[in-house]
């Protein structure tokens, strides 16, 4: 006779109900976990018998109640077994009915403390029917964080209180206007903030909630450090572009930073106004220095005075702008921020101001080919006078669009020496579109062939008795021309000079070539042996002859009956005035550009794009660049009163910065087509 089984819904001739209520016991068995708990051992003993242990092994991340049923529920599942009170990081109560939320205030009582709670997570709930002692319950979460998200109440001293009694790091409030324009409850009353922990506070609000709190708003929190505002305009609001609540706001905000609020923390203030502003106010609490960035919005001239005159309050060392439109398209706008900005009665502290722009206003920029440095040199003259923006584009490469777009060409064109160079159009292009500051040295680096040359600078060059004999003149001219720079610098440049003169005998120090030098060092005066490469390969290429003993008096006057030819070629009279009835020799004429090849003759920024296309071109662009000048110069030069040599050499003295075209582009663009007319 076969032995009988038994039953599927028994285990080792126990009911499965049965080794549930063992299990039970073992999990609420206090001592049991204290050893790591024994149902750790318990699963591995029967297949049955998993479920029932991952019951009680699996953590409880998130608690989410949403009626006083689920809480009783939750209540009693959460304490059993005792280590699951541990595993609980998040709780989030949101009631199903507003109206009938008075359980939320037994929350606290019902269940136990979480020792690892993070967040708690309030929603929709009503204020105004809880429990007086809602806010000291609620404290003995001890949580971190704390996110209420549409409450409904009345007064900002409901919802201040509750956070401050709660006392976690961070907090994030987000009204129900903020949500829904339509919705007719709005916070009202005087907003004070209380808390020794907070540390971050995310306010999201419509305009109506705090324009008026914020004029007295109090923060008694010594360590909060971050402070975000989201402020949502109402739908009638949005028909006008501004209003003075708009400014009223970010005066309050920025007035944050002062001592009167007490605020020693505070570092980071975001203000967003939907759809108009974005001010991110910055400040390092060890060196007290300010930044300002702004999402720059606004179109008209009027909003923008009252955009930057608000701001004075908060007195930065440094603004970003970013512009979400062409800046281009408005020149009453850039007045008005010139006239703003400059004045150093409201921004005392500012020392920068730089721009970034959106992608399709980067795009616009690229199009028409315009540089950040050519924007503040023509729209902001005042702010370029104090000194607040960059002259040249020396910082990285995305801070100017056009730059960027120029450095990733010439970087393709690097990767081709110029010697095997077929598609000298496109080189011929680039560089009349520009080089970048930044990598003007390797701009010349490529133009002058030194790829395929070395020339590398000597730490102690041997000297000749002539070198010697005029080493003491060189240290005196190396250190005049480097005075604004560090001392350090001193010695590489006279190693590169010496070390040249050395490789070439038939040259004889100059202090026209000290300037050549000088201005291929400053290129790249971090990279010795490129500058002095690139130096080197300028002088074999073009200018060796100018310098050289044999040779120098003979190509000098080639290269000024070069000038005189293009002049009569293009306008008879003043070659006629200036050759004949003046008696003036053309070499004496150019002599002076020549010998030290338009260093301080040029403004620097025209200086450095004539060099652009002469290491290109040749010395006859430095030819064509002479005889530009000199059409420039032609209403002077015609005058009535200049008869004699000195009176021409005298005109052609006097600074020329005054009689150039602003933009050194306009200058090039001049010198390469000979279209000069109309020049003073």
């Amino acid at each position: 006779m076969q032995s009988r089984r038994p039953p599927k819904s028994s285990i080792g001739g126990f009911p499965v109900e049965l080794w549930d209520r063992i299990i039970d016991a073992i999990a609420a068995d206090t001592v049991g976990w204290e050893n790591g708990g024994d149902l750790l051992s318990c699963i591995l003993v029967c297949k049955s018998w998993v479920h029932r242990c991952r019951y009680y092994l699996n953590p409880l991340r998130i608690l989410d109640i949403h009626s006083a049923e689920e809480l009783t529920t939750i209540a009693r599942t959460v304490r059993s077994p005792p280590i699951r009170p541990r595993s609980v990081e998040g709780l989030k109560v949101e009631p199903i009915d507003e109206f009938d939320c008075q359980w939320i205030a037994a929350v606290p009582l019902c269940l136990p403390r979480f020792p690892n709670l993070r967040h708690i997570t309030l929603s929709k709930v009503n204020f105004t029917e809880q429990h007086s002692r809602l806010p000291q319950l609620y404290s003995l979460f001890r949580a971190s964080s704390l996110i209420v998200q549409r409450p409904l109440c009345i007064s900002w001293s409901q919802i201040t209180r509750f956070l401050s009694a709660v006392n976690p790091t961070s907090v994030h409030l987000t009204t129900r206007r903020y949500r829904d324009k339509r919705d007719p409850s709005l916070l009202y009353g005087v907003f004070i903030m209380r808390s020794q922990n907070l540390k971050t506070l995310n306010l999201r609000v419509s305009r109506n909630e705090l324009a008026k709190p914020c004029r007295s708003w109090q923060f008694f929190t010594p360590q909060l450090e971050e402070l975000e505002l989201h402020i949502r305009r109402s739908e009638a609001d949005d028909l006008q572009e501004d209003s003075d609540e708009d400014w009223c706001m970010l005066a309050s905000i920025c007035r944050l930073f002062q001592p009167s609020h007490e605020l020693p923390a505070l570092c980071n203030v975001t203000f967003f106004l939907s759809g108009c502003v974005y001010v991110k106010l910055l400040r390092d609490v060890k060196t007290v220095k300010r930044e300002l960035y702004a999402d720059f919005q606004y179109e008209s001239s009027q909003s923008s005075s009252k955009l930057f005159s608000t701001l004075a309050t908060f007195d930065p060392h440094e603004i970003k702008l970013e512009f979400f439109w062409n800046p281009l398209d408005s020149t009453s706008l850039w007045q008005h921020i010139d006239s703003t900005l400059s004045d150093r009665r409201s921004f005392r502290s500012l020392a920068s101001l730089t721009f970034q722009y959106t992608f399709n206003t980067s795009e616009d920029l690229v199009q028409r080919k315009v540089c950040i440095a050519s924007i503040c040199r023509t729209w902001l003259p005042n702010c370029a006078e104090r000194g607040i923006v960059p002259l040249e584009c020396e910082s990285p490469r995305e801070d100017c669009p056009y730059h960027h777009h120029l450095c990733e060409r010439w970087e393709q064109m690097f990767k081709v020496p110029l010697a095997v160079f077929t598609d000298h159009e496109a080189v011929e292009e680039l560089l009349q579109d520009g080089v970048p500051p930044f990598i003007r040295h390797s701009v010349w680096w490529f133009l002058t062939g030194s790829t395929v040359k070395r020339m590398e600078p000597l730490l102690t060059p041997p000297l000749d008795a002539e070198i010697l004999d005029v080493l003491t003149i060189i240290r005196r001219d190396v250190a005049r021309l480097l005075r604004n720079h560090p001392r350090e610098l001193e010695k590489s440049l006279l190693n590169m000079l010496c070390t040249y003169l050395v490789g070439a005998p038939d040259v004889k120090y100059c202090p026209g070539l000290l300037s050549v030098a000088g201005v291929v060092f400053l290129r790249s005066p971090d990279q010795e042996n490129r500058a002095c490469a690139t130096f080197g390969s300028i002088m074999d290429t073009h200018l060796r002859p100018y310098f050289s003993v044999q040779s120098a008096h003979t190509k000098v006057e080639e290269i000024s009956e070069m000038v005189a030819t293009l002049l009569q070629r293009k306008d008879l009279a003043l070659t006629k005035k200036l050759f004949i009835t003046s008696g003036v020799a053309p070499v004496e004429l150019c002599r002076p550009w020549f010998s030290n090849w338009f260093v301080d003759v040029l403004p620097e920024e025209h200086l450095l794009r004539v060099w652009d296309l002469a290491l290109y071109y040749g010395v006859s662009f430095f030819a064509s660049t002479a005889f530009t000048l000199l059409l420039l110069r032609r209403a002077a030069l015609m005058g009535s009163g200049v008869r004699s040599q000195d009176d021409i050499i005298k005109i052609l003295a006097n600074p020329l910065k005054s009689f150039l075209p602003p933009h050194p582009n306009d200058f090039i663009h001049m010198v390469s087509t000979g279209d000069m007319f109309g020049g003073q």
